[in-house]
């Protein structure tokens, strides 16, 4: 009598969450105020065409008026404007969601933009020193109301996230 074996076919692997899959092709868009969300929404149906995966974006914070590479943030709790409204940036990532493809945000917590007053936060550090409401957000060395002051503050990410052998220095 011959036996019949069943091979167990494997199964598909299920679908990963969104922000799970692992990017195979990028494309390293430059924005600012010469290429904007609404530029880029031009391009995502070539960027497709061409296998692209996901968009690596350069920073998109609000930066210093101008800047050319988003890297110098004053505000990181709004897009730039100078890049588009937050409509023109939700068309731009329904677009790519709707073709599978993805957004990588470049974002670099120690670069901010110091070179006039657009950055409210670092301003109040300098102005207010220790008791700044912003202080454990920042690292300095002093200010221009006491320039004794050396207090090393960590952002609170990196003492989050690096756990606790990260520690405020004073």
């Amino acid at each position: 009598m011959e036996q019949t074996r069943t091979v167990e076919q494997p199964k598909a692997e299920p679908e990963p969450a969104w922000g799970t899959r692992i990017p195979n092709a990028t494309y390293r868009p430059q924005f600012n105020a010469h290429f904007t969300f609404r530029d880029a929404l031009q391009i995502v149906d070539y960027l497709h065409e061409l296998g692209i995966s996901d968009i690596y974006a350069s920073p998109l914070l609000e930066a210093a008026r101008g800047s050319l590479h988003g890297y110098d943030v004053c505000n990181p709790s709004r897009l730039n404007p100078e890049l588009g409204s937050n409509e023109d940036f939700e068309q731009l990532v329904q677009a790519l969601q709707a073709r599978r493809m993805g957004l990588l945000l470049d974002t670099v917590p120690n670069h901010m933009g110091i070179a006039d007053d657009c950055n409210l936060w670092w301003t109040d550090v300098l102005e207010n020193g220790p008791i700044s409401q912003y202080a454990t957000f920042s690292i300095s060395s002093g200010n221009r109301k006491n320039a004794s002051w050396s207090t090393k503050c960590y952002c609170r990410y990196w003492k989050t996230s690096m756990g606790a052998s990260w520690k405020a220095a004073s």
